[in-house]
């Protein structure tokens, strides 16, 4: 849950600051506050994009670690500096104080989850930020950034 929290807090920061989330995952909002739906679900086992995880990741009981390294290349500077700040911030918290600073946000306050999970739409995380009029620029964007990767025959 903690390493979920953290890459949340990072996503939620690079969206602040450049527009373009880490992961690229989607929001949702669960009984222990917001999470990213496809992490979650590779963390569970329960994603379609597995294996490529199961070389990195083990999963032990409700824990995970970390059995190869699978580099950084894939990651610019900001972004490492903004894990690294993430985890500096952060790691002296228990796994259920970051999950209680993480139910303080406004988008997961907007949109409680129930007795199911509900996402949360990027809308609210920019309006949650301060930043409701990126939405079009962010949107228009990832259309073209899939054009391109269509013409190209990139999947994303």
């Amino acid at each position: 849950m903690r390493l979920l929290k953290l890459l949340l807090f990072a996503d939620r920061k690079s969206l602040e600051e450049t527009g373009s989330p880490i992961t690229g995952d989607r929001f949702v909002a669960m009984k222990k506050g917001p999470t990213l739906s496809e992490l979650l679900d590779l963390v569970k086992q329960q994603s379609i994009n597995s294996s490529e995880w199961d070389k990195y990741i083990q999963r032990e009981g409700f824990s995970i670690r970390l059995i190869n390294d699978p580099g950084n290349d894939e990651l610019c500077r900001y972004e490492i500096e903004l894990l690294s700040k993430i985890w500096q911030q952060y790691k002296e918290k228990g796994e259920w104080d970051v999950a209680d600073e993480s139910e303080k946000l406004p988008e997961f306050i907007k949109n409680p989850p129930g007795e199911s999970s509900k996402y949360i739409s990027l809308s609210d995380v920019l309006e949650a930020l301060g930043k409701s009029d990126w939405l079009a620029e962010i949107l228009n964007s990832e259309r073209e950034a899939a054009e391109i990767a269509s013409i190209l025959g990139i999947s994303r």
